[in-house]
């Protein structure tokens, strides 16, 4: 997905807060899922959060397509 110029340092912050968020829990989450549960668990969890984000993202792309008019076509609402 792009970001409008005026979006794209919130983006990035987003971006690196979440990415330095799984860099602090991932490896406890995945060691004691691994030695409590068993060794395929954190593969599996990380493959199902995985799944989740891709629908996600899919779902706001689809929403972001349908708020935005197509281009070369003018809203009815804004002719004169």
């Amino acid at each position: 997905m792009r970001s409008r110029e005026h979006e794209q340092g919130m983006a990035m912050g987003v971006t690196q807060s979440l990415g330095s968020l799984g860099r602090i829990i991932g490896p406890p989450y995945g060691g004691l899922t691994y030695a409590r549960i068993n060794f395929y668990f954190p593969f599996l969890s990380a493959a199902a959060a995985t799944l989740a984000a891709l629908g996600d993202l899919c779902y706001a792309q689809e929403m972001n397509r349908k708020a935005r008019p197509e281009p070369g076509r003018r809203d009815t609402k804004d002719a004169k």
